[in-house]
């Protein structure tokens, strides 16, 4: 039997974090210049950062501030879930506790592996090293993570990557292993002419080879052609956000 698991993250609304090496006070007038953030950019950002969940992510109001005004901590408790602490309340894209040690048992046993603690968040402006992200999806409540504080914090060398990684939707897109679309219309071209539309809902696994803006183009997802029609030509764009909303399921990695 071959057992199968999908990590999906759904995107009407998404969360990311970023950072970056480099503090200079250019950098820090341009995060306080308040750049006009679009409405869509407020919605859906620029992409997604994944942090680390064993260093403390210090946490600031101001793109200026030097003082953290909450600090994100990770605990793991006697069952092997690692708790996220703060004195505010989080909602960030992707929180996951990961797996207790009995569930990452099971999963192995199944011949799977144990799943990891997982945090992303949707970052809304960026300069260099100051990331304006979303904090609370729910609420909208924004902050700021500053690259050069969390590696002064935990004594990390500024060219240490593997603490933290950045990607803008475009990379995202192309490297998750399908998206899917409710409703879906498939064109030629951007604002092209309609090439095929989806009316039963089916479901039909594309992998993202180009972005242009709103739009994707798709291909069929590699070892999941007998999902589609032979007979049908699929080979086209597709919209993948509006201006306030992402249209799209994605589904980043799957385990079989």
């Amino acid at each position: 039997m071959i057992k199968h698991c999908a990590i999906v993250f759904l995107l009407p609304i998404a969360i990311l974090t970023s950072c970056s090496t480099g503090n200079t006070a250019q950098h820090i007038e341009t995060m306080n210049a308040k750049t006009p953030v679009t409405k869509a950019q407020k919605l859906i950002g620029s992409g997604l950062l994944e942090m680390t969940t064993d260093r403390p992510i210090p946490l600031f109001r101001n793109a200026a501030d030097s003082i953290p005004f909450d600090t994100l901590k990770f605990e793991i408790d006697k069952s092997g879930r690692t708790k996220f602490i703060s004195r505010t309340a989080i909602a960030p894209y992707r929180l996951s506790e990961g797996d207790s040690y009995s569930e990452g048992n099971r999963n192995i046993a199944s011949g799977l592996i144990r799943f990891s603690p997982g945090l992303k968040f949707r970052v809304i402006n960026t300069s260099n090293n100051i990331f304006e992200i979303v904090l609370n999806e729910q609420k909208m409540e924004t902050c700021f993570i500053n690259l050069k504080h969390f590696f002064d914090m935990n004594k990390i060398d500024e060219n240490d990557s593997t603490t933290y990684k950045y990607e803008p939707w475009v990379n995202y897109l192309k490297r998750a292993e399908y998206i899917t679309k409710k409703n879906l219309i498939i064109y030629d071209r951007p604002e092209g002419h309609i090439i095929y539309e989806e009316k039963n809902d089916r479901f039909l696994p594309f992998v993202v080879t180009e972005v242009s803006g709103d739009w994707i183009r798709l291909k069929k997802a590699f070892g999941r052609e007998f999902n589609f029609d032979d007979l049908i030509n699929y080979d086209g764009w597709t919209q993948w956000k509006s201006s306030d909303s992402i249209l799209i399921r994605i589904t980043e990695h799957t385990f079989e």
